[in-house]
């Protein structure tokens, strides 16, 4: 299959020069319905904003002239400055910088096409700077391709085989991204793992400290005529304070944190808050991870989608320029890592490891 970048491009560079052909009718109008200006300063920043955008639109058709070449194939994969077969690559992956951080908030890049080649096979192109000092190479940034990612990855996955990483080496060996179901050969309904805490009790307790402050905040406010002191205003707020506080405790005993792992995916609730489930079929690991700065025993569960899946929301961390999301600390549910595990380990299969 052969990947194209041009279209984007073209888009982009014919938008800019729009704008600006669009900003030089207007100023040609007004000279015609209003004459000149009296001051040429009145034209300083629409001339200027057209000529930016001409210069943008001519950087973007500029583009164009750089070589471009990927064809993803039964050989192997070729560039425009070299052609590897199959043989002669290691892995091939989809890797994703660090978020970018500004006053608009954070964006994040779209992923590069990295890949490693066997021992004594080399392109002729700057490798990128690895911490284990193997040989990696970038082809390109996705983000400038008319296909999609789905379509690179679809390529990637059926010509690739073993060889297109799904998930960081660190984490398990690359295993080919399109597993069998776990729906077809597990028996039996969800595991479902609750939260530590709260529980009925806290509320309840709540709730009858703040029916005892409302008493009497009630035959106060009724009998005083709008006149209250000090204390009765503090009581006051108090109380409000103790009904904010039952309500807040309700809504988490009713929806309590909740992990449910089943034959279909694998679901995550924080307290009163909407589910963020994920089918096996969207998958490529489920990891205990223990993250960088917290202690050994906090153990994390965390999951690896396979490249260019949507989650519908923004991944926690990477894991060496993998998509990661946390799931849930352990240590919060009910018997934490000894119940989670062998539940993963039935319904997660290939995709679990440690």
């Amino acid at each position: 299959m052969e990947f194209t970048a041009g279209r984007r491009i073209r888009q982009t560079g014919r938008r800019f020069l729009g704008v600006a052909g669009v900003g030089l009718a207007a100023m040609a109008a007004w000279f015609v319905t209003a004459g000149r200006p009296d001051h040429l300063t009145d034209l300083a920043f629409p001339v200027l904003a057209c000529a930016l955008c001409v210069l943008l639109g001519v950087v973007q058709f500029a583009r164009l002239r750089k070589p471009f070449r990927l064809v993803v194939d039964d050989f192997g994969v070729t560039t425009y400055d070299g052609a590897l077969s199959w043989a002669q690559i290691e892995a091939i992956a989809l890797r994703y910088p660090e978020p970018v951080y500004g006053e608009d908030g954070t964006s994040y890049p779209a992923p590069l096409l990295t890949l490693r080649p066997v021992a004594g096979v080399t392109l002729p192109r700057k490798p990128d700077p690895t911490r284990d000092g193997r040989l990696r190479y970038t082809l390109l940034d996705t983000d400038k391709l008319d296909q999609g990612i789905s379509e690179l990855t679809d390529a990637l996955a059926y010509y690739g085989g073993e060889r297109f990483e799904t998930v960081p080496l660190s984490v398990r060996p690359p295993a080919p991204p399109v597993v069998a179901d776990a729906a077809w050969n597990v028996p039996g309904g969800e595991c479902v793992f609750l939260g530590r805490e709260p529980n009925g009790a806290q509320f309840l307790t709540r709730l009858g400290v703040a029916c005892v402050l409302t008493v009497p905040a009630g035959v106060v406010a009724a009998t005083s005529a709008g006149h209250f002191g000090t204390f009765w205003a503090l009581w006051g707020w108090g109380t409000l304070i103790a009904w904010g506080m039952t309500i807040h405790s309700f809504r988490r005993w009713r929806r309590p944190l909740r992990l449910r792992i089943g034959p279909g995916g694998i679901g995550m609730r924080e307290y009163a808050t909407s589910e963020f489930y994920v089918p096996w079929s969207k998958i490529a690991a489920v990891v205990f991870e223990t993250r960088p700065g917290t202690s050994k025993q906090t153990v994390q569960l965390t999951l690896l989608p396979l490249p260019g899946a949507d989650l519908g929301r923004d991944r926690t961390h990477l894991i060496d320029g993998h998509q990661a999301y946390t799931l849930v600390r352990l240590d919060r549910l009910h018997d934490g890592e000894h119940a989670v595990a062998p539940a993963l380990e039935t319904y997660a299969g290939e995709r679990f490891s440690r």
